[in-house]
């Protein structure tokens, strides 16, 4: 669904892309926008960035939900948790419908930081191409070194704050808050914890890949 989404927002960036006047000859054209045109491209890729991350949230909500639905389910007689297969639609339901405000803020937070990362990455290949001053470009790859930083941050606190989302149906803010106190009274554990999940996600992947 969000590889089709992209696609769409792709072919709607290239429809907005040919509304510019076209200089040129055979292979060697030049394309000239107005103000207007370059800010409707800027608008609407901003907007797309947010949208497709706002679903990758939206994702995570669901699968949360569903675990902490199974999780909270008590067992019968037989120690089985009686659950249906429908959690993560309904997970996905709830996200929509009760918490896509949340999402989408801390979505927007994210997308936010990845425009800085691309606008400075920009201006480190300008630098480049006008004489690469190396002033300039250490000052660049460190802010640079310090975005992408913030943005692992975040997104890590972000991913556990739509668990605490799903888990107690609070808003964001209270959900990071939750997420900092779990973090400086764990931070050990939750280390430990996510060492393990990604060496069991790439055990799993050459699995996949071997099979």
């Amino acid at each position: 669904a969000k590889a089709t989404l992209a696609l769409t927002f792709f072919y709607g960036f290239m429809r907005l892309w040919s509304t510019a006047e076209v200089t040129g000859m055979g292979t060697t054209r030049y394309y000239h926008f107005s103000f207007e045109q370059e800010l409707y491209l800027c608008v609407f890729v901003a907007v797309g960035m947010w949208i497709l991350e706002t679903i990758t949230a939206l994702y995570q909500f669901s699968i949360a939900y569903a675990v902490a639905k199974y999780y909270h389910t008590p067992k019968d007689d037989e120690g089985d948790r009686d659950v249906d297969c429908l959690g993560v639609l309904e997970g996905l339901k709830a996200g929509l419908f009760f918490h896509l405000g949340s999402l989408a803020f801390g979505s927007a937070i994210i997308t936010a930081l990845e425009i800085v990362q691309k606008l400075l990455a920009f201006a480190e290949l300008k630098n480049k191409e006008e004489g690469n001053n190396q002033v300039v470009s250490c000052i660049l790859s460190s802010l640079l070194c310090c975005c992408y930083c913030v943005e692992g941050v975040v997104q890590f606190i972000s991913k556990n704050a739509y668990i605490d989302i799903a888990i107690s149906s609070t808003g964001f803010c209270h959900a990071v808050r939750n997420v900092g106190r779990v973090m400086l009274d764990h931070g050990a554990a939750m280390a430990v914890l996510n060492g393990a999940t990604m060496i069991f996600q790439i055990v799993g992947m050459v699995a996949i890949t071997l099979v």
